[in-house]
């Protein structure tokens, strides 16, 4: 998967030397070579959402998994559609389902192929695009 060397976030990196790009510049490498997942600089959070009719996804956050019970309808809020943003996958997982209604929300940006409900174990991802101020499926 191609990484942006334009990411506000990967840019402070290379500008400090703690990643490079590959000579490709389709991925990261640390100072020795090694190459580097962009999964170890994804935040994560793990919530026991005791049935709360709403969850944030903060910032840095790209992972977020939910223990315990859920609300019948939940509305999760994605950061805003800034150009900041662009390319950040957010994927939530879920141990219960919403059964009744699951709203995405995301300040001036809109969401394509999102579910309406979530099966108990179950896994969506979205990757923003602010090219058209969109979550799009991952």
């Amino acid at each position: 998967m191609p990484y942006s060397a334009s990411s506000p976030l990967l840019q402070e990196l290379i500008a400090a030397g703690v990643v490079r790009m590959n000579n490709d510049n389709n991925g990261l490498l640390l100072p020795n070579g090694q190459a580097l997942s962009m999964a170890a600089l994804s935040g994560k959070a793990v919530v026991n959402n005791n049935a709360a009719a709403g969850y944030t996804v903060g910032d840095g956050i790209n992972y977020v998994g939910f223990t315990g019970t859920q609300a019948a309808s939940v509305a999760f809020t994605f950061p805003a559609g800034l150009a900041a943003n662009d390319g950040v996958r957010i994927t939530i997982f879920t141990q219960a389902a919403v059964g009744t209604a699951a709203t995405w929300i995301s300040a001036g940006a809109t969401f394509v192929g999102a579910p309406a409900t979530l099966a108990a174990l179950s896994r969506t991802s979205f990757i923003y695009n602010h090219a058209t101020l969109q979550w799009l499926p991952a």
